[in-house]
């Protein structure tokens, strides 16, 4: 888990997304890129990356080379929830606040 204690401006962020959708694109890596960056916050801390089961391991030791490694946050979904991509998606989307609501709702619901 990332502890950054500096956050960063949205446009220095973008900087380095940028070096990540190159690395982890050549490499042929499924990832996506959430929280605070895609809710286009002004400043950052860290940088949330959703990537497969498969490539958890790969991703980690591609990009720690990097200096900007230690702002990111890695999450893998695991192989037997493939298909749940966009439920996770929608977490690491979420603010804490919209996570507790969500939360809320399914557990209303019995989930």
């Amino acid at each position: 888990m990332a502890k950054i204690k500096e956050r960063i401006s949205l446009s220095e962020c973008e900087k380095i997304v940028q070096k990540i959708e190159k690395i982890l694109n050549k490499e042929n890596i499924k990832f996506g890129i959430y929280g605070s960056y895609i809710r286009k916050e002004q400043t950052i801390g860290d940088i949330d990356i959703l990537v497969n089961e498969k490539d958890y391991e790969k991703t980690k030791n591609i990009l720690k080379a990097f200096p900007f490694y230690e702002r990111l946050e890695i999450y893998f979904l695991p192989e037997e929830y493939k298909n749940s991509w966009e439920s996770f998606a929608l977490y690491l989307i979420g603010s804490g606040k919209f996570n507790i609501w969500l939360r809320g709702i399914a557990k209303r619901r019995n989930f």
